[in-house]
């Protein structure tokens, strides 16, 4: 028989034991710790900037910390390395652009370790951005695309030129708009857009080749000049910059794009929560503030558009790697 007080001790075990349990799934319930952005490059550099005017609202409509933590080297690829050897729980993010994800396996095949296809979910699209062309501001540099090009082709060697890093999509970009220019262009690489640009401005390279984000504060600074823009028309910040085809690369234009991946195997559920998270920032009037203020528009694509992107860019990528004799032999 079963006393009164038995009857008590039993209830309240039985009460403590539904609290726990229930507390126990309220722990887990995605996201109970602070996420990590991965920025594959220095402070600084486009990706970095970008991460930091998203990530305190992205962390508000999420409800947790979100931390961005740089993993530069290697063209992005150490980053993104990182970030496809992430737990898939959602906890690791990834920020990448056409540069680590298609264009540094597409010179390195033999030595690249990760793949999209096979390492990686697309969250959704982060922002774009048009590369500028910049030289030094000073009087002796090229003040137009038409000087630069008379001045490479005067020299004996190719000229110099800075870029972020071998294998991002601004040195991919740079090369092109050589090519298409007809300029003898030597790259130089950097651990990200600050030490490239310095150099810039100190006149160690003639020109570099950037997002408009990386070189606009030294551009208004009167540090840098930017002589032309891959964007199909002007912009409002740099509106006495002429675009490309204004320069006489006839159709010559260019996006820069940015976006959220998670490694694969990552819980649906989770990546549904981070991606609603991303669209509500991206529709946030102040992160769009931010964005402005960095030449870069907000991208807010869902992750099916943006797996379909990175699908069909790589075979442009891989194409144009090919067509300039950029694939590295093992």
């Amino acid at each position: 028989m079963v006393t009164s007080t038995a009857r008590r001790n039993l209830g309240r075990l039985m009460i403590g034991g539904t609290s726990v349990a229930c507390f126990g799934l309220k722990a887990q319930t995605f996201p109970s710790k602070p996420l990590k952005i991965i920025v594959a490059f220095t402070a600084g550099t486009g990706s970095d900037l970008l991460a930091r005017n998203f990530v305190p609202e992205l962390s508000r409509y999420l409800s947790q910390q979100v931390i961005v933590e740089n993993r530069p080297g290697a063209g992005g690829m150490i980053g993104t390395d990182a970030g496809a050897r992430a737990a898939a729980d959602g906890y690791t993010l990834t920020i990448a652009s056409a540069g680590a994800m298609l264009i540094t396996p597409a010179m390195n095949p033999a030595t690249t370790p990760y793949r999209f296809e096979k390492d990686f979910v697309a969250i959704g699209g982060l922002a774009r951005s048009a590369f500028a062309l910049v030289t030094a501001n000073s009087g002796d540099t090229p003040k137009s695309l038409s000087e630069l090009a008379v001045r490479a082709k005067s020299m004996p060697n190719p000229v110099p030129f800075a870029s972020p890093g071998s294998g991002t999509n601004t040195h991919l970009a740079g090369e092109l708009m050589l090519k298409t220019a007809g300029i003898r262009g030597q790259h130089i690489s950097y651990r990200g857009s600050a030490q490239a640009l310095s150099d810039v401005v100190s006149g160690q390279v003639l020109f570099g080749f950037d997002t408009v984000g990386a070189t606009l504060p030294l551009v208004k600074a009167g540090k840098l000049r930017a002589i032309a823009i891959s964007a199909g028309s002007r912009l409002a910040t740099l509106p006495e910059v002429p675009t490309m085809a204004e320069s006489g690369l006839k159709d010559f234009t260019l996006a820069a794009w940015w976006g959220l991946f998670a490694p694969k195997g990552t819980p649906a559920e989770n990546l549904s929560k981070v991606a609603d998270a991303l669209a509500k920032t991206l529709d946030d009037r102040e992160v769009k503030r931010r964005f402005a203020l960095q030449e870069v528009e907000p991208y807010p694509i869902s992750g099916f558009d943006l797996t379909s992107l990175v699908q069909r860019e790589e075979v442009q990528w891989s194409r144009i790697v090919q067509d300039l004799n950029m694939v590295q032999k093992s």
